[in-house]
């Protein structure tokens, strides 16, 4: 009863011009059927008017109900038997209420006229079903883009909060072990990681942050990083056309140089690191290259930590980007190329 009460109040509220177009169409319709069979007076207008209403009501409850409880729900046989059967009671009634006289000048048998009483009104079920149907995609279409939105939004903040959540452990610790030495370099490396907690802060409030913020935090991550590593290690850095005007999501690329320093280092191996950027003609080049250890060949993988950044893409950019990823050789590759404003 309560389920009943609710629909009829959601109808209620969205009765518009498609509900009067369902009601003017039906009525002439109507006319049209009976103009056939008689020529048109004030009591056969009245009739039409009556009739029309009656049919409205097999109309809302085929949308308001069968719809919702069957077609919506995929259940299609058992909608289109129920639609014909609702046509089909719809057209005998009709007939039994008003039998008629003639068609064309010919007389027509109960069976005749209760098959052209049913094609009728079976195309009046179906137009009236196709404006509704029509009419409830027009209001629920910008609802489905709204919480698409809101959806996605909602993604994108779990998808920043997701990055790099081990960092700041790591470099602390890095930290302390060069305080413990007295090393002149750890001054300056708490300021590096006060800058990046500062820039990580600041930029997952926002959806574009200026390139050279991003390659600044590119440059003091790669700095912090090295802290830890021994010489066995070579991890190189290069950034061509700098000073370029655009913007890029922030922390966009972090999770690919993440993934190289997490996958690609091995302090007991020979390892290497190379990181490799280029912006041109508003088009960013980003390449990082790394050595796979042997411990790690046999599990690494062209997905490995890399979900949530494929991800953003998807999201943020859509097809304005173009990502490869290869393991190979023993060597692990990502090629990313960019359109950035």
């Amino acid at each position: 009863m309560n389920n009943i009460k609710r629909r009829f109040k959601t109808f209620r509220s969205n009765f518009g011009w498609q509900d009067l177009l369902v009601f003017l169409i039906t009525y002439l319709m109507y006319l049209v059927m009976q103009q056939v069979q008689k020529p048109i007076t004030g009591k056969m207008l009245l009739l039409n008017i009556i009739a029309t209403l009656s049919t409205l009501i097999p109309i809302y409850f085929n949308h308001l109900f069968l719809v919702r409880r069957y077609f919506d729900r995929g259940r299609f046989t058992k909608y289109i038997i129920i639609f014909i059967l609702l046509g089909l009671g719809i057209s005998f009634l009709s007939v039994l209420i008003d039998p008629g006289e003639k068609v064309f000048g010919k007389v027509l048998d109960f069976r005749q006229r209760f098959i052209l009483a049913s094609f009728g009104n079976i195309m009046i079920l179906l137009v009236g079903l196709t404006i509704l149907l029509a009419k409830r995609s027009i209001i629920q279409t910008p609802k489905k883009l709204k919480n698409q939105i809101l959806i996605q939004e909602m993604e994108m903040k779990l998808l920043k909060a997701q990055l790099n959540p081990h960092f700041l452990f790591n470099s602390l610790n890095n930290i302390y072990a060069l305080s413990l030495d007295s090393l002149p370099e750890t001054s300056d490396m708490i300021l590096k990681l006060s800058e990046l907690m500062r820039y990580q802060l600041q930029s997952s409030k926002k959806e574009m942050v200026p390139l050279e913020d991003e390659l600044s935090f590119i440059r003091n991550y790669v700095d912090l990083e090295r802290i830890r590593l021994t010489e066995r290690a070579d991890v190189r850095l290069q950034i061509e056309g700098e000073g370029v005007q655009a913007k890029i999501a922030p922390m966009l690329l972090i999770p690919f140089i993440e993934n190289s320093f997490k996958h690609g280092i091995d302090t007991l191996e020979e390892s290497f690191i190379n990181i490799y950027l280029k912006i041109e003609d508003h088009k960013l080049t980003f390449v990082t290259e790394n050595s796979i250890p042997s411990k790690k060949r046999s599990k690494i993988s062209t997905k490995t930590g890399l979900d949530n950044t494929r991800r953003r893409l998807d999201l943020l950019y859509k097809k304005q980007y173009d990502l490869k990823i290869q393991a190979e050789n023993n060597t692990f590759k990502v090629h990313l190329e960019l359109n950035i404003a």
